[in-house]
């Protein structure tokens, strides 16, 4: 059965996910105790939202299957930890406009877009700031001359390359 509350969750006894998902509906969710998801979800519904991890330092968030985090494209939501936090994603996730404090994560390495800012303490995080660079042509036909790029730089593996109908 998924579960959707509005603020707090507190595992003080026995949660047993089976395949079931936790989405935190309501404004500055919290998170207490140690406890194993199926699927996690959080999505900001108002600017500066939150989700916070009041854990121990012994006690673990898994994530066994999937983890979504969204905040808003003009407001991103805080993911922090009143101290630093232990996070095991053992599935997929997809984070989006966040802000991202004080996790340690122990399971593979977290990689996430240029819509996610580090904002400190995050252990086992990679935060890609990838950018969106437009082919001009404006010097030549040659695509690693900076001059035939908005920003006058060439893109990187991880950068978008943009290059509109009718560009040299």
């Amino acid at each position: 059965k998924n579960i959707k509350t509005r603020r707090v969750w507190s595992n003080l006894g026995t949660y047993t996910a089976n395949g079931s998902t936790v989405e935190f509906d309501g404004f500055i969710s919290e998170v207490y105790g140690s406890t194993t998801f199926y699927n996690l979800k959080k999505y900001a519904k108002v600017k500066n939202d939150w989700i916070i991890f009041y854990i121990g330092v012994a006690d673990v968030i898994t994530v066994t299957n999937h983890m979504e985090m969204y905040g808003l494209p003009d407001s991103v939501m805080y993911f922090n930890g009143y101290f630093r936090y232990m996070i095991d994603l053992q599935g997929t996730y997809d984070i989006k406009y966040c802000q991202v404090r004080a996790c340690n994560n122990i399971g593979s390495t977290i990689t996430v877009d240029g819509t996610n800012v580090d904002i400190g303490y995050n252990i086992n995080w990679v935060f890609n700031s990838a950018q969106d660079f437009t082919w001009t042509g404006a010097t030549s036909t040659a695509w690693n001359t900076s001059t035939n790029w908005s920003g006058n730089a060439v893109p990187s593996t991880d950068d978008v390359a943009i290059i509109t109908d009718g560009a040299n």
